[in-house]
């Protein structure tokens, strides 16, 4: 008898080492930086809806978890919250993610690495990372986070925080 093709013990450990590798990674960004210089601006996007929050590596809330439409209102609206927070604060680093879910992240991911394309010619701006969070991850630290397997896009937005 052969093993199966899937194996979920298998793949829950990959994901498990995969999230710890994560973690380590942000943690060395934490210590060259400095917490309160590292700013990580997290999208929840969603069909007719997206949300953003933005938060210190240090755990100071910049933005609480906030609605935004789906149009080209939303994205320049989303462009002055961040360049606002990255002319007051100045960090050394900024950290973009969000889930790649269906089709409906397309655009705004364009849209995010051409506004970071505008901040690599500037001289003294931060450095920029950007992540795609796997979804059944954002789940599980949901899950670890709260206790609630039922999903709401704040809770995500603090999920996504923790797989930083």
């Amino acid at each position: 008898m052969t093993a199966p093709i899937f194996n979920p013990e298998h793949r829950l450990h990959n994901l498990e080492s995969h999230f710890a590798e994560q973690i380590a990674a942000f943690r060395r960004c934490i210590s060259r930086y400095g917490p309160e210089r590292v700013m990580v601006v997290l999208l929840d996007i969603g069909k007719n809806l997206h949300w953003v929050s933005v938060t210190t590596a240090a755990g100071r809330q910049l933005v609480w978890p906030r609605r935004l439409p789906a149009n080209r209102n939303g994205m320049l609206e989303f462009q002055t919250i961040v360049h606002t927070l990255i002319e007051q604060y100045r960090p050394g680093l900024v950290l973009f993610g969000h889930e790649p879910c269906s089709v409906y992240h397309e655009p705004w991911a364009r849209m995010l690495r051409q506004f970071i394309a505008g901040y690599a010619a500037a001289e003294c701006a931060p450095v920029f990372k950007y992540r795609h969070f796997n979804p059944y991850q954002v789940k599980l630290a949901r899950c670890q986070t709260t206790m609630r397997h039922r999903k709401s896009d704040p809770r995500d937005l603090a999920a996504m925080f923790d797989l930083a």
